[in-house]
């Protein structure tokens, strides 16, 4: 439950990617399995996954990761991903022709991804 006086806890990193092929959707389904992990365990999870997002999922993990280093004193194997969204990018609009002098409307979907990574709390 949310409490009122409550601290907010600041990330330790963050990254973001901003162009990625695939919706929304598409892109949410390698997100999910990552949520609240910690870093070390959600880069080997996207390494085995055979989606085509995995790889721009993976390389925004790995930034993030290298943020955190930047940083500060931080031991990486106590980050836990605890923020991880995706949104909607651009949209192409493409035509394609048809029968009879027709045409065909034909989006393309782009998604963005957004990382937090936090110190976990058992350490």
């Amino acid at each position: 439950m949310y409490r009122r006086n409550a601290p907010i806890a600041q990330p330790v990193a963050t990254a973001k990617s901003s162009i990625i092929k695939g919706s929304v959707q598409k892109v949410n389904l390698v997100l999910k399995p990552i949520r609240g992990k910690s870093i070390v365990e959600a880069i080997s999870l996207v390494s085995r996954m055979r989606k085509h997002a995995a790889l721009d999922v993976k390389q925004t993990l790995l930034s993030a990761l290298s943020n955190a280093e930047q940083s500060g004193h931080i031991d990486i194997d106590s980050l836990i991903v605890k923020n991880i969204s995706a949104g909607k990018a651009i949209m192409l609009k493409r035509f394609q022709p048809r029968a009879r002098g027709r045409i065909f409307g034909v989006t393309k979907h782009y998604s963005k991804i957004y990382i937090e990574l936090h110190q976990s709390e058992e350490a």
